[in-house]
């Protein structure tokens, strides 16, 4: 028969009940839960904190002493600066002590030694904010903005909130709305809300800690091809007045490597769609028509080349074989590629060093253009 220490048995429980009400404190990490600002109870929250120079190793471990813990670079919103998003736990040594005549703030670290002042600010609200916006809360009124970021609300602006992903899409959309912010809808994997808010709450909607930029919302989308043939000039080319040369693309084969290009009457006969896979792309179809779309329905449509003919393949599998194929069997002499890899995080960290290593893609599409010099290869 066995015999139990009650003693042991109640230390041991109560050691246990410790470490599981202590674990978001003594942890520091990541993992910790983000309740929003408002609540009571979290066990800290996300903070935008900017630093004179690159903390060291030293400098990021005394920090985590005393609940702060860098989690990732951010930007260099001023010179000499570097801003990291942190996670502070509210453990009552840090607090904050705003500038004498500035928006920001730097951190105090409340210790046994006594108080100790950091070379740290918190990122100002001003400083998430486009500029507009912020010229706009302090005059009160929003008439100087774009129109189409204007709401028919007295008052009231369009904009685009960027967050930290690791807040989560239902608790910043519910902080949103209690601001109060009427939303359109959240991103959960861009990270990103758009809505529209009285330009009167900005300095309480970018205050929020989880905010990591507040921007005017994107202008409409429009047919841009007129505008953008007039920035570089191309009407001139197709102009036989000036120094036109009447160039309209005639006789001129281009390969698209895009998405499965879609019959339209602004490509004619001139479209010859050598593959399909998965449908009808809209991007693959604008980015021709960008190329060599005739403008017979809306002007402001007509492409670069409207005279050019089009062979089109998909990006995806062998597509050096496939220029192969184009050059020697079409008579392709331009390949258009649109497509490639966010180079950025939303928090704007360059991801390149993960998702652009030269592969044999790259080097198969290097020994095809080495070895046929007239064909031109253009990745946008």
């Amino acid at each position: 028969m066995m015999y139990f220490n009650a003693s042991w048995v109640r230390k041991y429980l109560l050691l246990l009940v410790f470490a599981i009400l202590a674990l978001p404190v003594l942890g520091g990490g990541t993992n910790a839960s983000y309740a929003g600002d408002s609540r009571k109870g979290a066990a800290g929250s996300y903070e935008f904190v900017t630093f004179q120079g690159i903390p060291t190793d030293e400098q990021r471990a005394e920090l985590q002493r005393y609940g702060v813990q860098i989690l990732r670079y951010v930007s260099a919103p001023g010179a000499g600066r570097f801003t990291y998003l942190a996670y502070v736990l509210k453990d009552n040594t840090l607090s904050w002590k705003k500038i004498r005549g500035s928006e920001n703030t730097v951190g105090v670290l409340r210790s046994r030694g006594g108080v100790q002042t950091l070379e740290m600010e918190r990122y100002s609200w001003v400083e998430k904010c486009d500029s507009e916006l912020v010229e706009a809360y302090w005059s009160g009124s929003v008439r100087a903005l774009p129109d189409w970021c204007i709401s028919e609300s007295e008052g009231a602006v369009k904009v685009v909130v960027d967050y930290v992903k690791e807040v989560g899409e239902s608790l910043v959309r519910e902080e949103l709305e209690g601001l109060p912010m009427l939303v359109d809808y959240v991103s959960r994997f861009g990270a990103y809300a758009q809505g529209v808010i009285q330009i009167s709450d900005l300095r309480k909607l970018a205050e929020r800690t989880w905010v990591v930029a507040v921007k005017l919302a994107s202008p409409p989308e429009e047919l841009e091809n007129e505008k953008s043939a007039a920035l570089v000039g191309v009407r001139e080319l197709q102009s036989l007045e000036g120094l036109g040369k009447g160039l309209t693309g005639k006789g001129v084969r281009v390969g698209i490597f895009d998405g499965t290009v879609a019959r339209h009457k602004d490509f004619g006969s001139r479209l010859h769609v050598m593959e399909s896979q998965g449908g009808q792309s809209a991007h693959g179809t604008h980015v021709s028509g960008t190329v060599a779309g005739m403008g017979l329905l809306d002007r402001q449509a007509r492409g670069m080349a409207p005279e050019a003919s089009l062979y089109t393949w998909n990006f995806t599998g062998d597509v050096p074989s496939k220029y192969l194929t184009a050059i020697a069997d079409y008579g392709v002499r331009i390949a258009q590629n649109s497509y490639g890899v966010a180079l950025a995080d939303n928090l704007g960290k360059c991801r390149a060093e993960r998702v652009l290593p030269y592969n044999s893609l790259n080097k198969g599409v290097d020994e095809v253009l080495f070895a046929n010099p007239t064909l031109s290869a253009i990745f946008s």
